[in-house]
């Protein structure tokens, strides 16, 4: 057949390919696979980190001085190499640990719990039976105060700080929207993920203005971009934006 002049092509009951059908098809099967490949690549490097899971994630104390800003947040102090380090704290399930640190917020605390980590977001996940308890004051602590970074109209997305920083992957997204909105109203504090870095951080404890933890003013816009105006203080190694809710406004299309 190949030697007649004429075009090979395959005929299902002789059980062969010709060799020239087969040399196309393999050529195209392997164009198919590097194409695929790397438009797989390039898709990957464009998606967010998911940042970790909790589950098999290791689990630690943590010694430090509870505050809360207006959520409850342990600053650690520097030492042994180490700068000084401050952590949001969220409870097991969709709530936070208001609860748990009623009482105790400028005492020396160890929380036992899970690390959950992105970018310049520190959450711990605190471990409901272990918890937070009184721990005692050997060293001294002085805080260093807020530092004002003035006022900024930043665009990006309100998620709650637990799923976006680990818990769940990924944690934000419309698909996220109800899910947030359940941690956020349960306690959990919301974090702000602007698409611009503000001295260098994208992660931002959000606040109200007004009443400080106002979540429910927050949960129409959850999920979606958004720009806003507010103020901007750095605490340690996170920063804090004192937004505006009546600035906020639908920034996607």
């Amino acid at each position: 057949m190949a030697g007649d002049g004429k075009d090979a092509f395959f005929i299902g009951y002789i059980n062969a390919v010709p060799q020239p059908l087969g040399r196309f098809l393999a050529v195209i099967g392997l164009i198919v696979v590097v194409v695929m490949g790397g438009l797989g690549l390039v898709l990957s490097r464009r998606t967010a980190d998911p940042g970790w899971a909790v589950t098999g994630y290791q689990h630690i104390e943590v010694r430090g001085i509870l505050e809360a800003r207006p959520y409850p947040v342990l600053r650690v102090p520097d030492g042994e190499g180490r700068k000084p380090r401050a952590y949001l704290l969220a409870g097991e399930g969709k709530y936070g640990v208001q609860s748990q640190a009623d009482g105790l917020y400028g005492r020396w605390v160890t929380v036992a719990g899970y690390l959950l980590k992105r970018g310049t977001l520190d959450m711990l996940l605190v471990d409901d039976k272990e918890g937070i308890v009184v721990a005692s004051a050997s060293d001294v602590l002085h805080p260093a105060p807020p530092q004002s970074l003035g006022r900024w109209r930043l665009t990006g997305e309100i998620c709650d700080g637990k799923c976006y920083s680990g818990a769940m992957s990924p944690g934000n997204g419309l698909a996220h929207k109800a899910c947030a909105n359940l941690c956020l109203v349960g306690g959990v504090p919301p974090v702000f993920v602007s698409t611009g870095a503000v001295s260098g951080s994208e992660y931002f404890l959000l606040t109200d203005d007004k009443d400080g933890v106002n979540a429910r003013r927050f949960a129409d816009f959850v999920g979606q971009l958004v720009s806003v105006e507010g103020e901007i203080e750095r605490v340690d190694n996170f920063y804090i934006f004192k937004s505006d809710p009546e600035t906020m406004r639908a920034a996607g299309p």
